[in-house]
């Protein structure tokens, strides 16, 4: 299945984006509860409180909705990451290593994300969209890299920025561990990215 070229209407007034805000929490919900599939939308209606009229006055069918969700969760992740990237510069590489596991934490408690993963088995360009999003988040480590060392070329930012998403990734399974392993756990993924990114900037 495929997103469709119907889009979501953008509500103009407060009440509006109240609604919109509400029946993609209750999408959401409804996704990692049930399924895309057994998702209805009377269901996501009923969920939020809000008539089937007024979903499809927003959303024309469930497929765009589950665009919407992914905007939703597409936008708040670049302005996570702009905002790490903005109180970065000029932190010690043990801060800068904090700052992205926190990150991590941060984005794995969205419930947008675990919608998205949920959508990426249902529908093939929401999992296709998720690749841009990540050369983003990339780009932006590469950035950061590249303004701590000035020295440092553009393609060992990239690699660097690379290894360090991959690392990063690894944060989202340990949070799952058990609690008496989880926050050592944690430490030692901060130790590795501390090693590594004092490597690359004060290479």
């Amino acid at each position: 299945m495929s997103i469709d070229d119907a889009a979501a209407k953008q509500p103009k007034r407060e009440r509006g984006k109240l609604r919109v805000a509400a029946l993609l929490d209750a999408a959401a919900a409804l996704f990692i509860e049930r399924g895309y599939e057994a998702t209805t939308t009377a269901a996501i209606a009923a969920r939020a409180g809000a008539s089937i009229g007024s979903l499809y006055q927003f959303f024309p069918s469930k497929e765009v909705m589950a665009e919407a969700l992914f905007a939703r969760y597409a936008e708040r992740t670049a302005l996570a990451v702009k905002d790490l990237m903005r109180r970065a510069p000029g932190r010690a590489p043990a801060q800068i290593a904090d700052m992205l596991v926190g990150l991590m934490l941060d984005r794995k408690s969205d419930p947008d994300r675990e919608a998205v993963l949920a959508l990426s088995d249902a529908i093939s360009n929401i999992a296709e969209r998720r690749k841009p999003l990540r050369e983003a988040v990339r780009r932006e480590i590469a950035a950061l890299l590249r303004s701590a060392n000035p020295r440092l070329t553009r393609r060992r930012a990239e690699i660097a920025a690379i290894l360090i998403a991959h690392t990063l990734k690894t944060v989202r399974a340990v949070a799952q561990a058990e609690e008496e392993n989880r926050k050592p756990l944690i430490a030692s993924i901060k130790r590795m990215l501390t090693l590594y990114i004092a490597d690359v900037v004060e290479a």
